[in-house]
């Protein structure tokens, strides 16, 4: 999942910090490095009840490296 459906599903970063119990910078240190950790991804699916699906191909990419053809 990408920042930006979690945002649009919560109606703001302010309300997935309150509902969630997030830090309130942490949902725009998301948006900042370009993923949501894959744990983090994990919390949100079962939060919603399975609205948002946890996607490794949308983690963090230093431990999942572009494999070049």
């Amino acid at each position: 999942m990408f920042a930006e459906e979690v945002f649009a599903y919560f109606g703001s970063g302010y309300q997935v910090s309150k509902q969630m119990g997030f830090g309130s910078g942490t949902p725009y240190h998301w948006n900042r490095i370009g993923f949501i950790p894959i744990k983090t991804q994990m919390n949100i699916e079962k939060f919603t009840k399975g609205k948002l699906k946890a996607n490794l191909l949308h983690c963090e990419p230093r431990i999942f490296p572009k494999v070049s053809k």
